[in-house]
């Protein structure tokens, strides 16, 4: 079997984590790497005390994925790194299927597992790259008043039980050949949180590499713990900022432009969601 480094970015989320490392170090031997992004629940007390045999690497500012998930790659020595995230656990022999996977597709330099809900249900982890139309229509909230919109860029019709290649694949279980990342570079640390993977995928197959989805390495995946830590706006100014990067990187102007004007609407919606929480709040408050 090849080398493998596991790397996990962590923010706050404890419980997750020591359960995401418990999967991590029940598979065979492997090189595993977390970097804690300032977080304040004792999440990297916990990996010292009950990993001992994690690289545990905590930072004293919160650097975004970008960054954080760069250090890793620099400290891992695995000839296939896996970024997981840290609400996630891997599934019985997920790293074996993964290796056995990138030897027989030489050509596949990313390749995501097959993401499960707690219920054993399959998660939708494939998309097609953004589309000017299909982020109006995400930014825009249209997807809500049109159901199908989106279908395509969802890609509704995708058959999760065999494998195929695809445009991107979910950060969530995120595997990349090591020569790879010697050819095409590290990620790009402009991009705090979101589509730095989408990024990656397409700096991938621009370079010429295939982009894999393969059902046989599973992680389960409850997702959005660290998200929901966050307000709408937060979590929608962030998006808006990654979003317009990846247009700014792989768009034209004038989509760049459409897509800033579309993202000053959907912050003010975001507001609007933030104070209806906060009078909703104070009302039950009252009335308890």
């Amino acid at each position: 079997m090849s080398k493998v480094s596991v790397i996990v970015v962590s923010w706050n989320v404890r419980e997750q984590l020591f359960h995401c490392l418990q999967s991590v170090t029940a598979q065979p031997p492997l090189d595993i790497i977390v970097i804690d992004n300032n977080s304040s629940d004792g999440s990297s007390q916990m990996v010292a005390n009950k990993f001992p045999q994690v690289s545990l690497i905590k930072h004293s500012v919160n650097l975004g994925f970008g960054k954080a998930v760069n250090i890793g790659i620099s400290k891992a020595w695995g000839d296939i790194l896996l970024l997981l995230n840290p609400d996630a656990t891997l599934k019985p022999n997920a790293l074996i299927a993964a290796d056995k996977f990138f030897a027989e597709h030489p050509r596949a330099g990313i390749m995501g597992g097959q993401i499960l809900s707690g219920d054993g249900t399959v998660q939708p982890s494939i998309r097609k790259f953004p589309s000017l139309w299909s982020q109006l229509v995400v930014l825009l909230k249209l997807g809500y008043l049109i159901p199908g919109l989106l279908n395509k860029y969802l890609m509704k019709n995708f058959d999760y039980h065999k494998p195929q290649a695809v445009d991107q694949v979910s950060g969530a279980c995120f595997f990349i050949r090591r020569s790879l990342i010697d050819i095409i570079g590290k990620f790009n640390e402009d991009f705090w949180l979101w589509f730095e993977e989408v990024d990656y995928c397409r700096r991938a197959k621009n370079a010429g590499w295939e982009i894999w989805y393969n059902p046989k390495a599973q992680a389960q995946h409850q997702g959005g713990a660290s998200f929901s830590q966050l307000s709408h706006a937060e979590r929608q100014r962030s998006f808006n900022a990654s979003l317009l990067r990846y247009f700014k990187l792989h768009g034209r102007a004038y989509e760049t432009f459409m897509i800033w004007c579309a993202a000053q609407i959907s912050l003010g919606q975001a507001y609007i969601l933030d104070l209806v929480g906060k009078l909703i709040h104070v009302s039950k408050q009252k009335h308890q």
